[in-house]
């Protein structure tokens, strides 16, 4: 846990320099996060950017993706603005996780990756901003369109395509004995599999839980489930998959 720490905390060695607000609406009343955080998460919160964004140049008409990754304690949600206005944003911090880990002692350390895939970007600001229910970043690229602009259009292939997987875990830390959430988020309705050491996981096996959204519940978590997983989002055009890692850490009292 010690190491894993260190390195949110080089993450997070910039934050001062990269405070930003976090686009409505949330539907959750922060004082919350008072009465559901443990004093450890309360005194040790924490936020960096793991992979920051990078300015591009891209030709009119050239599809566009772009990549970031947020770490933190408490694992933080992400944003996406374009010149200010919301894109893609995802207003939900795990209260079920919190409450499940009520009484115990959870970390709820973790990195979340997310991409925004453009169709038809213009040149402009784009921002990846991370919430933790403490702390705000953000990691900023100025996009450059080459060309000529045309006129966008939302054609059959885009509509009638595969699901894209825009937000994941990408690393998760939780303490022995209690339940870790690791995410998983499509751009549309997904049929969800998920997978480890080569072996699919079912509803049906008690201490996991996938939900309709994609996420993976892993209650009561042992050392055996360190390790490897794969969401994998299918529908009939076809599939993608993401890959996250579980940490297992002891109390840290």
């Amino acid at each position: 846990m010690k190491i894993f720490l260190a390195i949110l905390t080089l993450v997070a060695g910039h934050v001062a320099a990269q405070k930003a607000k976090i686009n409505e609406p949330l539907w959750w009343n922060p004082k919350m996060l008072e009465k559901l955080d443990n004093d450890w998460i309360k005194n040790n919160h924490i936020i960096g950017v793991a992979v920051p964004l990078e300015n591009k140049t891209v030709a009119v008409g050239e599809k566009m993706v772009l990549h970031c990754e947020i770490g933190g304690t408490p694992t933080p949600i992400i944003q996406w603005t374009y010149n200010g206005r919301l894109l893609q944003a995802d207003g939900y911090i795990n209260m079920e996780e919190k409450l499940l880990n009520r009484g115990l002692e959870p970390t709820e350390t973790g990195v979340l990756a997310s991409s925004l895939h453009v169709g038809c970007p213009k040149s402009g600001v784009f921002k990846c901003v991370g919430y933790n229910g403490y702390d705000v970043i953000e990691s900023t690229a100025e996009i450059t369109v080459e060309g000529q602009l045309k006129p966008c259009h939302i054609n059959t292939d885009i509509i009638d395509s595969a699901p894209i997987i825009t937000t994941w875990t990408e690393s998760r830390a939780e303490n022995f004995g209690n339940t870790a959430t690791l995410i998983c988020r499509s751009d549309r309705p997904s049929v969800w599999t998920w997978t480890f050491e080569d072996r699919e996981i079912t509803n049906q096996e008690g201490r996991y839980q996938i939900k309709k959204r994609g996420d993976l519940f892993i209650h009561n978590i042992t050392f055996t489930d360190l390790g490897a997983y794969y969401c994998t989002a299918s529908n009939e055009f076809g599939n993608s998959t993401a890959e996250t890692y579980l940490h297992i850490t002891r109390s840290h009292s």
